[in-house]
Parts: structure tokens; C-alpha cells; sequence
């Protein structure tokens, strides 16, 4: 499902099933910039995202997590952003503090929501 060698930002899923992604990490504390966490399926498709201003004093913690159908080798890559500056860069300019942490959980193998 996860792979520390080939691409440590990515799961790929070996079960279809109802799943429940979640993504967390912390940055150092700063005055300027915003923070911004992305799960994205397949390349393409934003399936949630969250982003906040910087925290001075305190670490900025997020947290950001969805429910989805995903077929068999379908992947979820997490994106993590860090941008002290306005207009943004394209490009993230430091790592986050702590590791983002990522998981996650299949809650159903039916294509439908298990409520």
C-alpha cells in the first residue's frame, strides 16, 4: 500500500473499497506566509484540501482527511505546501517540522457509502 523507496508521498491502494484518508503534520512557528495540505487521486482529482496563515508562536497544526471509493491501484498522493511570501511561489520553500503522517482505513468493499 505504501512504499518508502519508490515514492514515500504516494498509497496505493491493493483492495477496492470504501476508504477513509487522513493527513496531519505541523510547521515551526512563523509570522508570514500559509500553510496548505492536498490529498489528490490519480494525479488529477483534489479530493480535500485545508490551508491556514502561519502561527506565530505556537506551531500552525493541520489536519485534513476525506472518505472516497477507490478501485484497485488507484493512488492518493498528499501534497504538503509551506509559502512565506505573497504572491506565492510555485514551489514550497522549507519542510515542515514534524513529518506529515498519513493514513488510511477501509471502512467497506461495496462501490457505496457505508452508512
Amino acid at each position: 500500500m505504501h512504499d518508502n523507496v519508490t515514492n514515500n508521498g504516494r498509497i496505493t491502494f491493493q483492495l477496492a473499497g470504501f476508504y477513509l484518508v487522513s493527513l496531519n503534520v505541523a510547521f515551526a512557528s512563523n509570522v508570514t506566509g500559509y500553510r496548505t495540505l492536498l490529498i489528490k487521486q490519480n494525479g488529477g482529482i483534489y479530493l480535500a484540501s485545508t490551508s491556514i496563515g502561519a502561527t506565530n508562536g505556537n506551531d500552525t497544526r493541520l489536519f485534513v482527511q476525506c472518505a472516497s471509493f477507490f478501485n484497485l491501484a488507484y493512488v492518493v498522493k498528499v501534497i504538503v505546501r509551506l509559502v512565506h511570501h505573497l504572491p506565492p511561489s510555485p514551489y514550497p520553500v522549507s519542510a515542515p517540522r514534524r513529518h506529515p503522517a498519513c493514513s488510511s482505513l477501509r471502512l467497506s468493499s461495496a462501490a457505496r457509502t457505508p452508512l
